[in-house]
């Protein structure tokens, strides 16, 4: 397996989305999503990707970790959290010494441990409150 800090393309994120049944997103706006991604990887795996990552956000203190996907016939394998590690190394190595970093992440339902396996707390904890979402079509 090759693990690489870019996007994956358009088909490759499409195919992906879909092995995990989230369907499929419009082509346009994929392609707008990936190009203002902060941070990505892509690992691939034979004639294709296997999965993927990424960091969206300010580029300075607030980011949100999404679209973290691996293909069913390869989890299990470590591949989802040495993505996310990657991510978040890459993030904190660009921002300067005395600033502060937030990265949030919205789990799927029974993969909080996942997220927690990676340094992440629970919400709501302490003075942080409950995360809420808002989806708008």
């Amino acid at each position: 397996m090759k693990y690489s800090l870019t996007a994956p393309t358009v088909a490759e994120f499409n195919d992906l989305y879909a092995a995990v049944g989230w369907g499929r997103l419009p082509e346009a706006q994929v392609a707008y999503a990936l190009a203002h991604t902060a941070y990505a990887i892509t690992v691939r795996a034979g004639d294709g990707a296997v999965g993927m990552a990424r960091l969206i956000g300010d580029g300075a203190f607030c980011y949100e970790l999404v679209d973290v996907i691996t293909r069913p016939d390869y989890q299990g394998q470590g591949i989802g959290k040495h993505m996310c590690q990657q991510l978040i190394d890459a993030a904190r190595a660009a921002k300067a010494p005395s600033w502060g970093l937030a990265i949030d992440v919205f789990s799927a339902a029974g993969k909080e441990g996942f997220y927690q396996s990676l340094g992440f707390t629970l919400r709501p904890a302490g003075p942080h409150g409950a995360g809420l979402t808002l989806v708008t079509r």
